[in-house]
């Protein structure tokens, strides 16, 4: 108790301290509890119910065996292990000291189930046809029972040893055998499959099915009833303790788990039964079809029979209680994994699972004590296995049967998950919260990366730190986005263990620049370059500036609106300085500095300058976040614009009276910096009439004109032009004509 204070004080003080100084220097990134250590990936380590790393009950080889799968295991009178082996249908015999032999190599390419009677008999469940396999202690083999049905998938003898009970596929049947070998259908189930079962000391059978994940009761007198539908497409195994209470793995893959091999007419054709249960293949054809079933004996990759073929998503799944009073419960429940097997040992029901590998033990007292204590990512715990000593279990992808025993194991290694600084970063301190009995030991290594999974680019492990007391330990590995831990322990004493609770890292992000974007002077955006050599250039004196007036003619406005888009990759605060220049200078004039809060606006009063054509820039650094030579910019900088605050001049040059009173005016209108956009005159205050250049195309600053007015009344009369330019600016000429 005294070395975890020692070691966990320094480190609770760096975790105030980080949190006074927020996310600007040191981040702390830890593993401290059971979800976050199930992440990670364990050899010969165990993780406790309460969250805590230590090494497993040793797991060693039960014996030497090559096959892809091993799918069942079941104890002979004389203390060895019987095994059930794909994709060559061959049967194992593992003597205790390890010593394997083959018991029986079937023509079959299945071997799914086994049960072994007292005197030693064992019936052997096959696939792609079928049968039930009868080998004597002498080792002689026969065809015991065919089952018209393509799988057998499970096996349990009677209490009295007299029946034997068979669950098939793809029919859904239910068999009753008895010794002689003469047998019946006792329950079509109406299911494709019925995968598992167990039997009660009472004689009650119960077995559970697929695709509607059933578990059925079936009665000494052969009565079947429901006693759990579960949501689950398919209960994959059953075991039942000494409370009589059944539990019920699912194994619901989020798609098809029994690929079809064959249909029953193809599979039958041309097959011949002879006494010692095997079967020829008559045809080619036939032997074709069979290899193309089955993984392994086709260049056409399949799923294996009885596996699952990894569709995205896996569960969730559960481990269901059903009490003997038919109260049924969820005892465990499992995220992202198929309950692929379940038995009762003692006190405990250990949990197999496939696509993560597996082994769980559960107090069966309390479904909240759930260790882990073995697990392999490659593999599949199918078979489990409770020994006088221990356990045994199988495996599939690959094959093989292990031992595990009371004592802890000498070595182990756990190697967490990756943790994500979200960009480059330097890496600090690694600090452990540990307890190392005498003759036990941790050490931990670190490697680091740029990549999200760890390949080839990573850096090599580090040396191992041994010396993991406070403050821990510099940690060696270079800079990168990831990182990865790895810890390994040992103990000299196979009854004592060293334990790891929790592991801190620190590393300093390497600061990310602020980012500028979507500059618009009154939504006016930087115009994008076009792919066509041909387009020109968009006119310095576009009007998109000004809103339209009713009758199209830009409204004139003094005030620009700039606005642009501003953030961190860091989370930093950020800081806007926003400032100009005319295109003809070089120096950039302050606008307006220290802009903070989105959304990022400015409106800018035009008159303060004078006219002309003008840039704006706006820059953002992340000071307000870093120490000064730590603080990164951006800048974006804005189109060319025209600022025009200037009327256009009208000029009239000349006013010729004609004999029908009317008048010919001429002149032009001028404007310094913007296009005309259009012109119209009045006479003597009446309603303005459209006037045309003399080209009749607005397309210049300067634009003459020549129009003939209606025949003028006597006397005096005004003729006002009017003249307005790009951007709303207008401007007025005058004539007085005198008619007698």
């Amino acid at each position: 108790m005294k070395r975890l204070l020692a070691i966990a004080l320094p480190f609770a003080l760096l975790v105030g301290l980080a949190v006074q100084v927020a996310a600007v220097t040191t981040v702390l990134w830890k593993d401290e509890s059971r979800s976050d250590f199930e992440k990670g990936t364990f050899k010969q380590v165990a993780l406790t119910a309460t969250g805590h790393l230590r090494p497993s009950n040793a797991i060693t080889p039960a014996g030497k065996l090559s096959e892809p799968f091993v799918w069942c295991l079941a104890p002979d009178p004389n203390g060895n292990i019987v095994a059930g082996t794909g994709n060559q249908g061959t049967i194992y015999r593992i003597a205790p000291d390890g010593t394997t032999s083959v018991l029986h190599k079937s023509s079959e390419l299945h071997v799914h189930a086994l049960a072994i009677d007292k005197k030693g008999n064992i019936y052997a469940g096959t696939s792609p046809h079928g049968i039930i396999l009868k080998i004597s202690p002498d080792g002689k083999a026969a065809t015991f029972y065919d089952a018209k049905d393509e799988y057998i998938w499970c096996l349990a003898l009677s209490a009295d040893q007299q029946h034997l009970y068979a669950g098939t596929g793809p029919n859904g049947h239910l068999l009753k055998i008895g010794m002689d070998g003469k047998g019946k259908v006792l329950f079509d189930s109406k299911q494709s499959h019925i995968l598992c079962m167990v039997m009660d000391d009472k004689g009650n059978l119960y077995s559970g099915s697929a695709p509607d994940g059933i578990v059925y009761r079936t009665s000494p007198d052969g009565h079947t009833s429901v006693v759990y539908d579960a949501e689950e497409d398919e209960i994959h195994s059953l075991t039942i303790d000494h409370m009589g209470n059944v539990y019920a793995g699912t194994a619901d893959a989020g798609g098809p788990l029994f690929p079809p091999i064959r249909s029953r007419s193809a599979t039958r054709s041309g097959l011949n039964a002879d006494k010692s249960g095997k079967k020829a293949l008559d045809s080619e054809a036939d032997k074709k079809a069979v290899m193309l079933a089955v993984p392994g004996r086709s260049s056409v990759p399949r799923a294996p029979i009885g596996m699952p073929t990894r569709p995205p998503k896996i569960g969730p799944n559960t481990v269901y209680k059903i009490s003997p009073d038919g109260r049924v419960t969820d005892f465990v429940e499992f995220e992202k994994s198929m309950v692929t097997s379940l038995a009762v040992d003692k006190d405990f029901l250990y949990i197999g699972t496939g696509d993560k590998g597996r082994l769980y033990k559960v107090a069966l007292k309390s479904d909240k004590k759930v260790d882990i204590v073995m697990s392999d990512e490659q593999k599949y715990i199918l078979s489990i296995l409770p020994l006088q000593q221990g356990l045994a279990f199988s495996t599939g992808t690959p094959g093989s049967v292990q031992r595990f025993a009371g004592a802890y194991a000498r070595k182990g290694t756990f190697e967490s998950r990756v943790c994500d600084a979200k960009g480059l970063a330097r890496w600090g301190r690694l600090s452990t919260s540990i307890t190392t009995p005498k003759g036990t030991s941790i050490s931990i290594a670190t490697r680091t990366g740029n990549s999200e999974k760890p390949d080839n680019t990573w850096s090599d492990w580090s040396k191992e730190h041994g010396s993991l007391k406070a403050p821990g330990f510099l940690i060696p590995s270079p800079p990168g986005r990831y990182i990865q831990y790895r810890a390994t322990f040992k103990t000299g004493n196979r009854h004592v263990a060293p334990e790891l609770s929790s592991v801190t890292l620190a590393y300093l992000p390497i600061n990310n620049a602020p980012e500028v974007s979507d500059l618009t002077i009154d939504g006016q955006s930087k115009s994008k370059t076009s792919k066509n050599k041909g387009n020109s250039k968009t006119s310095r004196t576009s009007s998109a500036s000004n809103k339209n007036s009713s009758d199209g003619v830009p409204e004139h406005k003094m005030q620009r609106t700039v606005t642009w888009k501003a953030s961190d990759p860091d989370g930093d605060d950020i800081s806007c300085n926003l400032s100009y220049k005319a295109t003809d200078e070089t120096a950039w004039k302050p606008l307006k500095k220290d802009l903070t809060k989105s959304p990022f606006k400015h409106k800018w009063d035009t008159l303060t300058v004078p006219d002309g054509e003008y840039q704006v820039k706006v820059s953002v650094s992340d000071a307000p976040s870093n120490p000064p030579e730590k603080a990164l910019t951006d800048e974006e900088l804005s189109e060319p614009f025209v600022i025009d605050n200037t009327r256009p001049v009208v000029q009239v040059a000349q006013a010729n009276l004609q004999k029908d009173r009317r008048c010919i005016v001429k002149g032009r209108a001028v404007d310094r910096f913007s296009n005309i956009l259009t012109m119209s005159y009045s006479v003597n205050a009446g309603d303005w009439v459209l006037v045309y250049p003399i080209d009749e195309i607005f397309d210049t600053q300067t634009e003459p004109f020549t129009f003939t007015t209606a025949p003028l009344p006597k006397g005096e009369n005004t003729i006002v032009v009017k003249a307005i330019d790009a951007v709303g600016n207008i401007g007025c000429g005058k004539v007085v004509i005198k008619v007698k």
